[in-house]
């Protein structure tokens, strides 16, 4: 299970360490920047279907998973400095690797779940102390998400017992974080972010009749980030 409450304790504790630290301005904050970061991240997905066969939780047709893992990503963005005040924009892709499989009965019926890579648009706010930066982000998210879950029969799902969805979902998301300038161009960044896909109902499988009507709710997912940024 993922400790939800661990990432923003974590976070704020390193943003608090590092806003500490020797205070001497070196960093300047405006430009663009670059960078990378090592992510541990954990979420939930719920599916409700009219009459899943299949799952743990007949009497409410409902399939719950949770999941983490660790993943990669890229970023870059842009800043402006006024005074202690640094402004911008950023974008960033992930590689993740989130997924959670459930099989029940006999015949190893499946519910599957797979978040197989992720992106985010976010303005971003800070303050300058010395040559560290703790700021804010809020912006959209989206994802590729892929749903699978059905009674398994000869080897194939049973389509008017099952679910299928493989799509780009958006969502809201907000961040804090905190960098530090360790020389002149090169910063280390901590970040804790979350965010929520929101929900997807569908009526049935496209072109099959009386098929499974379900709605998928992706989320909230939060992640943990660490890693470092090149400030041009």
């Amino acid at each position: 299970m993922f400790k939800q409450a661990v990432l923003p304790v974590c976070a704020c504790l390193c943003a608090v360490s590092v806003a500490q630290a020797d205070p001497v301005d070196h960093g300047q904050w405006s430009g663009f920047y670059t960078g990378a970061t090592l992510n541990y991240a954990g979420g939930t997905n719920k599916t409700i279907g009219n009459r899943f066969t299949f799952n743990q939780n007949q009497a409410v047709n409902r399939v719950d998973h949770s999941y983490e893992g660790f993943g990669l990503s890229s970023f870059i963005g842009w800043n402006k400095r006024v005074g202690r005040v640094v402004y911008g924009g950023e974008f960033s892709l992930s590689a993740d690797d989130l997924s959670s499989e459930l099989t029940f009965n006999a015949d190893n019926d499946i519910d599957q779940v797979e978040i197989q890579w992720s992106g985010n648009i976010t303005g971003r706010y800070g303050q300058v102390y010395g040559d560290t930066l703790l700021y804010a982000k809020g912006g959209v998210s989206f994802a590729r998400i892929r749903n699978i879950g059905g009674d398994v029969n000869g080897g194939a799902l049973t389509l008017s017992d099952a679910y299928m969805r493989n799509d780009l979902y958006f969502g809201p998301l907000l961040a804090i974080g905190a960098e530090r300038f360790f020389n002149e161009n090169w910063l280390l960044r901590v970040e804790y972010s979350i965010t929520d896909y929101g929900n997807f109902t569908q009526a049935n499988q496209d072109g099959v009749p009386n098929s499974q009507r379900y709605t998928v709710s992706n989320g909230p997912v939060q992640k943990l980030s660490l890693g470092v940024a090149f400030q041009f």
